[in-house]
């Protein structure tokens, strides 16, 4: 197994979303801490930015009050021993504009096993389906055992 450089975004894959608070887990944790154990880079890959001030977006966003959203993603993962290797950018591709990765896992690409807890919650990442695509292109070992009961 080769080191993989994995982009991942955050909420909808990593937890649900419900930005700009940090979403429930949804079983995230032990897959990306077992991927870093096997030495694969995570990247965080996400819309997520710290804002000193109220900003005017575009529709159909409306503003976005200050706060410190992307530092609590990464707390996320710093809380739950899971080693970040870059946030927004791959330092082994510095000439891309695009984050480039081996792999991305995202609630936003087509084909992403998708799943939901309540009927009305907006679909995330099935990291049960996510651990067996994984295994299937060797990125995890094939004894790898996950436990969707365990809560992130």
């Amino acid at each position: 197994m080769h080191q993989l450089d994995i982009a991942v975004d955050f909420d909808g894959t990593v937890v649900t979303e419900e930005y700009p608070r940090i979403g429930k887990g949804i079983g995230a944790t032990p897959v990306l801490r077992r991927l870093s154990e096997l030495g694969h880079n995570i990247i965080l890959l996400t819309m997520r930015e710290n804002f000193k001030e109220t900003v005017v977006l575009d529709e159909p966003y409306g503003t976005q009050e200050p706060g410190n959203y992307l530092s609590a993603a990464i707390g996320w993962f710093k809380v739950r021993g899971i080693p970040l290797f870059s946030v927004n950018c791959n330092p082994n591709a510095v000439h891309a504009r695009k984050v480039w990765a081996h792999i991305y896992i995202d609630d936003r690409a087509a084909g992403a096993p998708l799943s939901r807890r309540m009927p009305n919650e907006r679909r995330h990442i099935d990291w049960l389906k996510m651990t067996e695509i994984l295994k299937d292109i060797g990125a995890l070992d094939p004894n790898f055992f996950y436990d969707k009961l365990v809560e992130d």
